[in-house]
């Protein structure tokens, strides 16, 4: 190669190396720049932020007996045990509470509390001989009370970031026990708000524990709890911005969390691998979606979330990190585990009258009474991953309603239309017991069907596959793992 061969490659390789560093520094920019929304994120510094998680007063929590017939947000009176030394006080009081308002606790105490005219009742056998104290307080919290701490200073401690020692569950609520504190508040003439106080990673171990299960394998449980971080932390910082009381609730909702003393060695140790870990999609956070069973395709997140944004509202995340994709991985999964009457294909009978009163309650609003059901017709489904989107009920008198097949399936209940992925003959009309009409569906999969398979999570974890190589095959080369603490 003659000199002016060689200086033409020169420039040409001086040309990549200078655009490379130029992206390198467009995109830090950028990034950067992105921070300001949120507030820049923080990178391994050890820190864990806590949580605010709101309890409710549901037979999961509190069992059969003490549970109100539906979910509700709020408790008329609440009990709480306490298995540790402990303290009751009110944050209402400030840095430096008056002593009437400050008691200790002794292992094995329960605490009733309950709202009244002046603030909050609260009485318990191993304080004040029983009797009921009334504090003219909106709030009060129950923390532990450890070695050395002064117990005239509750105020002092962080309760987003202490707990016991130990890490171990001291408080009783209903059925559970929790780590870090519970504060309980007067919401209302008889409602209190109960909000549990605790580090992100203890929060993890309940809801790795409850979401997936310690009979997964434990690369599986480590994307699971990256995904469920990432839910955890995108809440809370929205949560903060909108100066909200709590960050998440404890139900589906978000994410399902009972407390701890249900988790185990491997399902601990997975949390603790992926401390701090959470997914960014083009640099930013964003709320991982996941679900129990794909059915063979994911969905896009439109189809449950429509025009659903990362954190900072820069990227569509229907185009970006959980877009609709095929999971071959979902055959093998069900077969390997024996669940094909519940992650697999099912069919379920509706009759017209369980549709019209399971529908009634969201078109009330808006004044419409659903009557007798003539035609159920598939209006729109995904082009990529054949998912109903849209339905249209023909009902009588000469009228049609049309519903997203999401929310169709939220009304008439998770458990009973199991996915929206629906045989290409679903809905079926078909005569029923005396002539009635009913409704066949068949379905594929369980869950709304965006982002991470949890089944074929599981899987693919048996057969080698790491938490990050999992993550990417359900959210895509856009996604990339970021250390926060």
């Amino acid at each position: 190669m003659d000199s002016r061969g060689l200086m033409v490659v020169r420039i040409g390789l001086l040309v990549i190396i200078l655009g490379f560093f130029a992206g390198s520094l467009g995109y830090g920019v950028w990034t950067e720049r992105a921070a300001g929304d949120l507030g820049a994120l923080p990178r391994g510094n050890g820190t864990d932020p806590g949580l605010r998680v709101r309890l409710w007063n549901d037979r999961e929590l509190m069992g059969e007996a003490a549970a109100p017939p539906r979910p509700l947000p709020d408790f008329e009176e609440l009990r709480i045990g306490v298995i540790a030394p402990a303290l009751i006080w009110s944050p209402d009081d400030g840095q430096e509470p008056p002593n009437e308002r400050v008691r200790r606790l002794a292992p094995g105490s329960q605490v009733r509390i309950l709202p009244s005219v002046e603030g909050l009742i609260v009485s318990s056998k191993q304080i004040d001989g029983g009797k009921d104290l009334v504090w003219e307080v909106a709030r009060v919290r129950i923390q532990p009370l450890i070695d050395g701490q002064d117990p005239g200073r509750p105020a002092l401690v962080d309760p987003l970031r202490f707990e016991r020692p130990d890490r171990s569950p001291w408080l009783a609520v209903g059925q559970h026990r929790f780590r870090g504190s519970i504060d309980v508040v007067k919401t209302g003439p008889r409602a209190l708000m109960a909000v549990n106080q605790l580090p992100v990673e203890a929060y993890l171990e309940g809801v790795v524990a409850r979401e997936m299960g310690a009979q997964y394998p434990l690369e599986a449980l480590k994307a699971q709890a990256i995904a469920a971080r990432g839910v955890a932390f995108v809440k809370s910082r929205l949560a903060q911005a909108a100066q909200r009381e709590y960050d998440l609730v404890n139900t589906v909702d978000d994410q399902r969390y009972l407390g701890q003393g249900v988790g185990t060695e491997v399902v601990r140790r997975a949390v603790a691998e992926t401390r701090g870990v959470v997914m960014l999609a083009r640099g930013n956070p964003f709320e991982p979606r996941y679900h129990a069973s794909s059915g063979g395709f994911t969905a896009s997140v439109d189809d449950i979330a429509p025009g659903a944004r990362d954190a900072r509202g820069q990227w569509q995340l229907a185009q970006t990190a959980m877009t609709a994709r095929p999971d071959p991985a979902w055959q093998p999964a069900v077969a390997a585990t024996g669940r094909e009457n519940t992650h697999g294909t099912t069919t379920v009978v509706l009759k017209g009258a369980q549709i019209r009163e399971a529908l009634a309650p969201l078109f009330a609003p808006a004044g419409r009474v659903i009557g007798h059901i003539r035609y159920i017709r598939v209006e729109q489904r995904d082009p990529v991953s054949d998912r109903v989107e849209t339905l249209v009920i023909g009902h009588a008198p000469q009228d049609e309603l049309t519903i997203s097949a999401h929310a169709f399936r939220m009304a008439l209940g998770p458990e009973v239309l199991r996915s929206t992925l629906w045989s290409r003959d679903s809905p079926r009309r078909e005569p029923g017991p005396g002539g009635a009409i009913q409704w066949v569906f068949t379905c594929s999969g369980w869950g709304h069907g965006v982002g991470m398979s949890q089944i074929s999570a599981g899987w693919l974890a048996g057969q080698g596959r790491t938490a990050s190589n999992i993550l990417l095959r359900f959210y895509g080369p856009d996604v990339n793992l970021w250390q926060l603490w």
